[in-house]
């Protein structure tokens, strides 16, 4: 027997609002992606093909947008390191870099989800992660000691900012500026590893650096001769 409109109208209707609401989170990330964080509301529910009043339907304002952008984007990066650090077979040093690789890979692909970290910590401090990161990134430390690659007094939250503002970097970058952040990592790298570590330079002698910065500015012209 077909149902009454009325009672199918719910179902339809919620069903409308899980489409809108993903709608407008992907919108959001593609127009943060293109612009920042600071587009307007607007600019995302265009994106999304809905109007100004359903967006405000969903969220209250830009705040609310924000930290459900921040939890699925750092949930993104947490999954995508889990992944690195869990594949089988690596020793200490390459768990540092496949850490690296995939934490700093996953900012550079959406240039706002290092400003939504900033922005989404300010908003709501002390965000806890998934636990099965911070078990893993304690881990990587401490094999990291052990194999002589990492300083005693190194934290995992020290390799997380280096991860962080080089991705940021990266995700801001040119291909003309591109060494700048290979370079960043490379230097942070080189000061969480001991004096004596073996291959202490490795990371920072793969980077290419453009000829022109080791040129000396012109100076004064020198004055003709009489």
């Amino acid at each position: 027997m077909t149902q009454p409109a009325t009672s199918r109208r719910p179902r339809a209707e919620r069903g409308d609002y899980r489409a809108n609401h993903i709608r407008l989170i992907d919108a959001a990330f593609a127009v943060f992606d293109e612009t920042d964080i600071e587009a307007p509301l607007s600019a995302v529910a265009q994106r999304a093909g809905v109007g100004e009043a359903t967006l405000y339907r969903h969220f209250a304002g830009k705040d609310e947008l924000v930290l459900e952008m921040y939890a699925i984007a750092m949930t993104r990066v947490e999954q995508r390191v889990l992944a690195a650090l869990a594949a089988p077979g690596q020793d200490a040093a390459a768990r540092l870099d496949a850490f690296f690789d995939a934490m700093v890979g996953a900012l550079a692909r959406h240039r706002s989800y290092p400003q939504l970290a900033v922005r989404g910590a300010r908003i709501r401090p002390g965000r806890s992660g998934d636990p099965r990161v911070r078990e893993a990134l304690r881990a990587l430390v401490a094999d990291g000691k052990a194999a002589g690659l990492l300083e005693e007094d190194v934290l995992a939250a020290d390799l997380v900012t280096l991860a962080l503002t080089s991705g940021t970097l990266a995700a801001d970058a040119t291909p003309a500026t591109e060494f700048g952040w290979k370079r960043h990592l490379a230097l942070g790298r080189r000061g969480l590893a001991p004096a004596d570590a073996v291959d202490r330079d490795r990371a920072l002698a793969a980077v290419a650096v453009p000829a022109w910065l080791f040129e000396e500015p012109d100076g004064p012209d020198e004055p003709a001769p009489e």
